[in-house]
């Protein structure tokens, strides 16, 4: 497909993100960006349409704010790449992720979420896993999808929060069940301040909803007590000396003979005096009596020898 290269009136693009990937950014033009943008100009040429409904109108598909940058600049007119106006929706959708693509970073999971949503208003399920389910890196799960797209049905705070990396997707279905966006923001808060990975913002979200459930009152209730607010602001604690304490206090308030049997446990296993190769483990959260005991080995041959010798005695 060749994309001719014209010089478009500025005043004749009318800024529509019908296209775009992440409108909740466009009222922000990056540090960086406008740096570049400064230095040494708009290197790489947006990408326009022609107008279906009025004539001498375009609409971008990408480069909304290099054109906004420009609507600012003395000039009238912009170097574009232009499409022909009979361009199959398909082919803008391939154009649009191939440009994002091509800029080096990946795309943000509020950013595939809105190309499941702009895909799902121009092609079916099928179409769309399989064009474009490989180059977004998601899974083929219909309901994985459902959950992504619901994400943009949040307050716009919770979707530039998943658009920074501070939700992370293992985590995003649950958070979105949550009624009240009290309770969103306190995890989204504790998971950008704690500098939160996947797996622990998932076992944080379970210890504090399931010690609210417990306890029979709201997370924001539970959330709000001084032992809560005070290990998330000890100012002598850092980030993983907070969550470790956090986890330990929601962990014992959950389950008061966990911490027990586990102290015990580790008594016993003290006093057998094991080898530095060996090791013992107990079930998870003793749900049985059954332990594991393992061993290092320096080698094959040495496991192999042990082995052999076992079987012999």
């Amino acid at each position: 497909m060749y994309l001719a290269l014209k010089s478009v009136p500025l005043q004749s693009i009318v800024l529509t993100t019908d296209w775009n990937l992440h409108p909740w950014t466009l009222t922000h033009l990056p540090e960086q960006l406008a740096a570049s943008f400064g230095s040494v100009g708009i290197l790489n040429p947006p990408i326009v349409i022609p107008a279906q409904t009025h004539e001498n109108r375009f609409h971008p598909v990408t480069g909304y704010r290099r054109i906004s940058y420009a609507k600012n600049l003395p000039g009238d007119a912009i170097n574009c790449l232009v499409l022909e106006a009979t361009t199959a929706p398909l082919m803008i959708l391939q154009i649009v992720l191939e440009d994002q693509l091509y800029s080096g970073l990946p795309l943000t999971i509020a950013e595939k979420a809105r190309f499941l949503k702009i895909a799902s208003s121009h092609c079916s399920q099928d179409e769309i896993e399989t064009r474009f389910v490989d180059k977004l890196q998601i899974m083929r799960k219909r309901a994985y999808h459902e959950m992504l797209t619901a994400l943009l049905d949040q307050d716009e705070s919770l979707i530039i929060a998943a658009h920074r990396g501070d939700i992370q997707d293992q985590i995003l279905g649950e958070m979105l069940q949550l009624q009240d966006n009290r309770e969103k923001e306190f995890f989204v808060k504790v998971f950008q301040s704690l500098k939160l990975g996947g797996s622990k913002q998932k076992r944080l979200f379970h210890l504090v909803r399931d010690n609210a459930y417990k306890n029979r009152i709201t997370i924001s209730d539970f959330v709000r007590q001084p032992v809560i607010t005070g290990i998330l602001n000890h100012p002598e604690l850092n980030n993983p000396q907070k969550f470790a304490h956090l986890a330990d206090v929601l962990e014992q308030s959950l389950k008061p003979s966990f911490k027990k049997a586990e102290e015990d446990f580790n008594l016993s296993v003290k006093k057998l005096s094991l080898p530095k190769t060996h090791s013992l483990a107990h079930c998870q959260a003793f749900e049985k009596d059954e332990v594991t005991l393992s061993i290092t080995f320096a080698t094959l041959k040495e496991c192999e020898d042990y082995l052999k010798n076992r079987q012999s005695a």
